[in-house]
């Protein structure tokens, strides 16, 4: 235990290191991922949960990586190779095969 105690003073330090100036902009940032990229966001996942089930909705989280890549690849210029296509493809048919609905 007092290991991690350790462990956590040092990671404090090296936040009030980097970030001795709490500027507006990230003051901007720190406000929109509490809201945005968690509030939000488990509050959608827990009404998706909530009408089409656990096990369907369990599926949804092999898609999120796929939107970070597509919006990685339009606003920080992530560079595709064939394997990360290959990736999505495979995410995706999964995703098609496990969702479709047997008639």
């Amino acid at each position: 235990m007092n290991g991690r105690v350790i462990t956590n003073v040092s990671d404090i330090e090296v936040l009030n290191s980097r970030f001795r100036t709490w500027s507006e902009r990230y003051l901007l940032s720190l406000a929109y991922l509490t809201l945005l990229g968690s509030v939000v966001a488990f509050s959608a996942f827990l009404t998706l949960l909530g009408r089409i089930g656990a096990d369907r909705a369990g599926y949804v989280t092999v898609g999120v990586p796929v939107v970070a890549l597509l919006i990685s690849g339009l606003f920080e210029g992530l560079h595709w190779n064939p394997l990360l296509v290959l990736g999505v493809l495979l995410c995706l048919a999964g995703n098609v095969s496990v969702m479709w609905k047997r008639r």
